[in-house]
């Protein structure tokens, strides 16, 4: 993996922060603070709403992922979040083109993380192409599902969970 960019980043409490798709891999270590992180597979951008307001910046979600409105977003509903909290000394790996969002735990002078992330280029050049089109929106529904179905094969081997609901 090819270093990119290293991310030094002070959250205090405050509302508004909103998600955010990831170009990078990335390891992300909490240095201080506790932080809680929600993250969708990129196979459910449409879920997310990608690219379906043009008031909205291309390539993110308007959804807030701590706060989901149902009503105005129903396609949420099909996939699970993969969520995790990080405290001092915790570190966790995210896949490019994961949308992520965050939270600050705690209150008072509890409420403020030092977050360390270090970005790497994407591991497969396949994978950027196919991401880019998708993102472009170049491929046919026929061809983006069978991306998505690559996608989630590739997670899948590297032992990744896509976050997928299983049919009750």
């Amino acid at each position: 993996m090819r270093a990119v960019n290293r991310v030094y980043t002070q959250w205090s409490e405050f509302e508004g922060r909103k998600s955010k798709r990831l170009d990078y891999e990335q390891h992300v270590c909490i240095y201080h603070g506790k932080e809680r992180f929600r993250l969708v597979s990129p196979i459910f951008r449409k879920n997310l709403y990608v690219n379906s307001f043009d008031n909205y910046p291309r390539g993110q979600s308007p959804v807030d992922f701590f706060d989901v409105d149902l009503k105005k977003y129903p396609l949420t509903t099909q996939f699970d979040f993969l969520e995790v909290t990080l405290a001092a000394g915790d570190c966790m790996y995210v896949p490019a083109y994961y949308y992520v969002q965050s939270r600050t735990e705690g209150e008072g002078i509890a409420s403020e993380t030092i977050i360390i992330a270090e970005q790497y280029e994407s591991h497969s050049r396949l994978i950027d192409v196919f991401m880019d089109a998708i993102e472009g929106e170049d491929l046919t529904e026929e061809e983006e599902h069978q991306t998505h179905t690559i996608f989630d094969s590739v997670l899948g081997a590297l032992g990744l969970h896509s976050g997928v609901k299983s049919a009750a």
